[in-house]
């Protein structure tokens, strides 16, 4: 929207510029002279702002003067055009009907000759604002996109650093998992382990013990069959 404003003006500007300008040589004139001689009327003020512009340029970059040029010269034409060449035009055309003297014009034009340096030295120091303006802006910009950058990169590597330690935290977890699981393992091999070592020793203990139980009842038996015979061999005797 403002973009459509400056433009408008700068369109409005330029036509009243021409047509005040057009309008001030006289009327005995032919259409188009009078017309020729606005069109270089209006070049030799295009040209004056042009002089000043490229003067305001000296130690800016390239860029902010190029980006501003245009819309300066546009703008400071048509304005430097009504301050200055309708009044002019007009005192030449008093002189030449002996309206006013040649003193007089003269007085007129060096009045407006010390006007327009005024205005274009005034325009040299404003042009050099708006040219360092552009230039801050840019500067202003292009660390916005620097500070951008830098953030975008530092979260990244942030998130790149948390990424890296969940994944260390993951495997070691696996690691202490695993590491439960086989402990785990072990002892219940151990265990299981344990448990037939001593089922096998309670076994071994029973058949230990049946044999010294068969042993001593084969023992006790073998005392009574001795006992016996001993008693029919002391029958025997006393039979004899």
């Amino acid at each position: 929207m403002d973009n459509v404003f400056i433009m408008g003006f700068i369109i409005v500007a330029n036509l009243i510029a021409i047509l005040l300008t057009y309008y001030s040589f006289n009327k005995s004139i032919e259409k188009t002279k009078r017309l020729l001689y606005t069109m270089i009327s209006v070049g030799v003020m295009y040209i004056l702002i042009l002089i000043v512009y490229s003067f305001s340029s000296i130690g800016i970059a390239k860029k902010a003067s190029s980006a501003a040029k245009d819309m300066i010269t546009y703008t400071f034409v048509p304005v430097n055009t009504i301050l200055v060449l309708p009044f002019m035009i007009r005192s030449f055309n008093k002189r030449k009907e002996n309206e006013i003297t040649t003193s007089q014009l003269n007085m007129r034009a060096t009045i407006v000759l010390i006007i327009t340096i005024a205005i274009l030295v005034s325009e040299f120091f404003y042009f050099r604002k708006i040219q360092q303006g552009i230039i801050d802006i840019y500067n202003q910009k292009q660390n916005m996109e620097s500070q951008n950058s830098s953030q975008a990169s530092q979260n990244l590597q942030n998130t790149e650093n948390q990424n890296t330690s969940n994944t260390y935290q993951n495997i070691e977890e696996n690691m202490v998992n695993v590491t439960i699981d086989s402990s785990t393992k072990d002892n219940s091999v151990n265990s299981t382990e344990r448990s037939n070592t001593t089922s096998n020793t309670e076994r071994g203990n029973t058949a230990n013990n049946s044999e010294r139980s068969n042993s001593v009842t084969a023992t006790n038996e073998t005392s009574s069959t001795n006992s016996v015979s001993n008693n029919v061999r002391v029958a025997n005797n006393t039979v004899n």
